[in-house]
């Protein structure tokens, strides 16, 4: 037979297993997956930086094409078609203050009108410019007034150059496309070492990259050690590739060892205070068996909560209890019966009425039915006690406790006494002819107590007053609202009736098409009437 020391173990065992199973789990559903997202996003955004600082270079360098493409001895150059005297003033200072290299003046036909390449401090012939050679494949390709307005990265005899190209124009006439200027600019290491310093990511560039590369607009959908990506020019090619490498040690695990050494502090630890604790335990109860054996009481037949496993303690200590449960279990019934029971009128008390206001209230938020909270009080009561004095008074109580209590016509209907004078009624109205059969029933039931009241400036014989609220088709609608709101519209209707007189009922209609606070009776001021 196991002992519970024995279960404990193998229970801890199991505990154990699914303590790891578990931090395995969350870790591959939860935990794991964010760390991806996270480096995922850090390339991203690596990448977005890079391309992000190309474009502000190809941006500024194509300002200052657009720049020189507004003089006016550029417009005039072009305009006389190339054969003024002297050409616009671009010197070999130019090139070397804005890192350029060539430069190029070209007509509305894709002629060109001048050409300067830039090398070891020298012209070169446009025979031998490579730039010229290039200018020259494009006017042949019609591609001039596609480019025009733009810069990119261009491979021209294996280097790479940013080439931008602007219309050229003249300001003071407001004339557009009157040709084309061009500015290149070689792309050496430094200008990458310049990107790499800027935004602090470690890259690499490669020529000639694969016709199927990915351009570095499209986003990044899943992770990887390397995402290469291709910087595209406006004609769409990709001149070249950038590679962004996530080091080893950043790449998460699965179960990487920090997992094993939170394990270990998470479950080993707390079991270890566990098992210990275990041992203070099980002394107390054989203490507490031996004590239940020694007394007179005759146990029960055997109930084993675990009937496939014979649990030695357990078996003991239930033999020895159930008994002494089955006592308690009366007494408690017993105990909850007299207090849910008003000891002076003999109905339902207080207590009760709260427990059964909320079970009706959350079983109308699923239901649509018609129930109505009735807040009865008897009318000057107090004059009632000082003229017949409060044994009669007790008497009377108990009289209209029963009354109403006979106002209740199913099973789920009930009465209360809620203090004092003070009664309350659950019941379900269907419509307007069972509010009114309900309100003639309460008069009737009272009325035929005829019990005499001196002290009362209504009527010579004992009266109530009370105040409905009628909530009407309810259902998930009274999330809005709960069970005080629904008991302050009973008041409010109660204070109304009193205030018309007393001897009658006033009622506050409550459902989901009038908030409830705009409900005629609701919004009278409850003004407490003279006793």
């Amino acid at each position: 037979m196991l002992t519970i020391r024995k279960i404990a173990l193998i229970l801890s065992g199991i505990y154990l297993l699914l303590l790891f199973a578990g931090f395995v789990i969350s870790r591959a559903v939860w935990f794991y997956p964010q760390e991806l997202d996270k480096i995922q996003h850090i390339q991203q955004r690596e990448i977005n930086s890079i391309t992000g600082l190309v474009s502000l270079h190809l941006l500024q360098q194509l300002s200052v094409t657009i720049d020189y493409a507004q003089w006016n001895d550029v417009y005039a150059f072009v305009a006389s078609d190339g054969k003024l005297d002297q050409a616009p003033n671009i010197v070999a200072a130019n090139y070397t203050s804005l890192g350029l290299s060539a430069s190029a003046i070209l007509n509305n036909d894709g002629d060109i009108l001048l050409s300067q390449q830039l090398q070891n401090g020298d012209f070169l012939s446009e025979e031998s410019s490579p730039i010229s050679h290039w200018v020259q494949q494009q006017s042949k390709d019609q591609t001039i007034q596609q480019l025009a307005q733009t810069a990119g990265i261009y491979r021209v005899d294996e280097k790479l150059y940013i080439i931008s190209i602007a219309e050229i124009s003249n300001s003071a006439a407001d004339i557009t496309s009157n040709g084309y200027f061009l500015f290149a600019k070689p792309l050496s290491k430094s200008f990458w070492h310049q990107i790499q310093d800027i935004t602090g990511v470690t890259f690499a560039t490669y020529s000639n990259p694969a016709s199927d590369c990915t351009p570095a607009d499209v986003a990044i959908t899943e992770l990887q050690q390397s995402v290469k990506r291709c910087l595209t020019n406006p004609l769409g090619k990709a001149p070249v590739q950038l590679e962004v490498r996530v080091p080893n040690s950043l790449m998460p695990q699965l179960i990487p060892n920090e997992l094993y050494l939170t394990y270990i502090l998470v479950a080993v630890i707390p079991l270890i205070l566990y098992l210990a604790f275990l041992g203070l335990v099980t002394e107390p109860l054989r203490y507490v068996t031996y004590h239940l054996r020694r007394s007179n009481i005759k146990p029960l037949p055997e109930l084993n909560p675990l009937p496939f496993i014979q649990v030695k303690e357990l078996k003991e200590l239930r033999s020895t209890f159930n008994d002494l449960q089955s006592r308690v279990q009366k007494q408690r019934s017993e105990l909850t019966e007299l207090s849910l029971t008003d000891e002076l009128s003999g109905i339902c008390n207080r207590r009760a009425f709260e427990d059964k206001l909320q079970q009706a209230w959350r079983r109308s938020q699923r239901h649509q039915q018609n129930i109505a909270l009735i807040l009865i009080d008897i009318d000057h009561f107090k004059q009632f006690n000082d003229i017949y004095g409060h044994q009669l008074g007790d008497q009377v109580i108990r009289q209209v406790g029963k009354a109403l209590e006979s106002c209740t016509q199913r099973q789920d209907e009930y009465a209360f006494r809620y203090g004092g004078e003070e009664f309350v009624l659950l019941c379900y109205l269907r419509n307007q002819d069972d509010l009114s059969a309900l309100n003639a029933l309460i008069q009737n039931k009272i009325r035929a107590l005829d019990i005499p009241h001196k002290g009362s400036t209504t009527s010579d014989r004992l009266t109530v007053s009370f105040g409905i609220a009628w909530l009407k088709e309810t259902g998930s609608w009274l999330q809005n609202l709960n069970t005080d709101d629904w008991f302050r519209a009973a008041d409010a209707a109660l204070y109304s009736a009193k205030d018309a007189g007393r001897n009658c009922c006033r009622c506050t209609l409550i459902d989901q098409h009038t908030e409830i606070t705009e409900s005629p009776v609701f919004q009278l001021p409850p003004t407490k009437p003279s006793p």
